[in-house]
């Protein structure tokens, strides 16, 4: 199943941390809990994409060397490793 950019909302991304915290402190590795932790890592990284991408457009503009390369990075990341682990 895909990740959207609608999926890594700051909120989405605090959560994410508080359950990977969580998963952490109870120490239980096994099956679904590295899916968990990746899946939850997943939101994490993608956020910050997206945040650069988002803080680029406004520091540069949309137009900027800037701009696109961190668009161009967020874009990669969905397309190649923006889907949940099952």
């Amino acid at each position: 199943m895909r990740i959207h950019e609608s999926d890594l909302t700051r909120s989405a991304a605090v959560e994410a941390l508080d359950r990977l915290k969580g998963m952490i402190e109870r120490g239980s590795p096994g099956g679904e809990f590295k899916l968990g932790a990746l899946n939850q890592s997943k939101i994490i990284h993608g956020h910050i994409l997206l945040r650069q991408a988002q803080a680029d457009r406004m520091e540069f503009g949309a137009e900027s060397e800037e701009s696109r390369d961190s668009v161009q990075a967020l874009c990669t990341w969905l397309s190649s490793e923006g889907f949940w682990y099952d």
